[in-house]
């Protein structure tokens, strides 16, 4: 199993949570964070509460805890001015 962390790099605050299953999209997304520092590319994440931030990566911190990988991943972050409806599943409205 493996979890991911984004961070928010001034405040610590940890911004989302998830939950991945296959190492394949894990290790892709470690791969992505690290070619978005090299292009100095802003990006979008949504935190815990389906608000959009604007993200630039920082660095990251990867680490075993049981049987379970952890991938912390600090971000610089700013409210995004555009803002995205996020619907949960099932909404249909």
């Amino acid at each position: 199993m493996y979890k991911v962390m984004f961070i928010n790099a001034l405040t610590k605050e940890t911004l989302r949570e998830e939950i991945c299953i296959q190492p394949k999209i894990f290790n892709g997304l470690i791969q992505d964070l690290k070619a978005t520092s090299e292009r100095k590319s802003l990006f979008f994440v949504f935190d815990d509460r389906g608000r959009t931030l604007e993200a630039n990566y920082v660095s990251h911190t990867l680490y075993e805890e049981g049987n379970k990988k952890i991938l912390m991943a600090y971000l610089k972050v700013r409210l995004s001015p555009n803002q995205a409806v996020i619907k949960q599943v099932g909404d249909r409205k």
